[in-house]
């Protein structure tokens, strides 16, 4: 197996600061993409807890309600130019 993108299931994720056990298996996990050359995205992030979680076990990326809720193509647009001009 060489993935190019290992995605964290929502389950690891939720509440994934006041879980030791979803934290050593997401730290194996990040363990085992960093040895295959992959990169590592956490799904369903919604609090700054779990993303501090995810940021101290050394995940690449997040998703999730905390960083943007789903929305149409125009509106996506003018908030990824928004985002580009800061």
């Amino acid at each position: 197996m060489q993935p190019d993108i290992l995605k964290l299931d929502i389950e690891l994720v939720r509440d994934i600061n006041q879980n030791l056990a979803k934290q050593a298996l997401v730290l194996g996990m990040v363990d085992f993409a960093r040895k295959t050359g992959a990169v590592t995205t956490a799904e369903g992030v919604e609090t700054e807890e779990e993303c501090a979680a995810l940021r101290r076990l050394k995940v690449d990326f997040g998703q999730g309600y905390l960083f943007a809720r789903p929305m149409d193509v125009e509106d996506t647009l003018t908030w990824m130019g928004d985002r580009r001009q800061r």
